[in-house]
């Protein structure tokens, strides 16, 4: 099973458009994890928000904040890197969506 990233505009989840797999089950879970160590925690809120919710509406927030964890406390793992650049990939390519939510891919 994988995870997908669901974007929508006005702030609701009516018509997401599925931007693809963020990661496995594995990596979005160790992707948390990892989260969960970034420090200070108040200077990733966003982050920890989608960890705790798998939701988000403050992407331009989100979008800065991982790309900053990356840079300055990147994860030893590769799949955790491997997932936490899908994301960050996602999110480059949001153009108008507001909104965004992370849901396992089942058939």
């Amino acid at each position: 099973m994988t995870y997908c990233a669901f974007l929508s505009i006005g702030g609701k989840i009516k018509n997401p458009t599925n931007m693809g797999t963020v990661g496995t089950v594995k990596g979005w879970g160790d992707l948390g994890r990892w989260i969960d160590t970034l420090k200070p925690a108040a200077n990733f809120e966003g982050l920890h928000h989608m960890r705790q919710h798998g939701w988000n509406r403050g992407l331009d927030e989100m979008e800065r904040q991982l790309a900053d964890a990356v840079q300055s406390q990147p994860p030893h793992d590769k799949s955790v890197l491997k997932t936490a650049k899908n994301l960050l990939r996602i999110l480059r390519k949001r153009k108008d969506a507001e909104y965004l939510t992370i849901e396992d891919e089942t058939d």
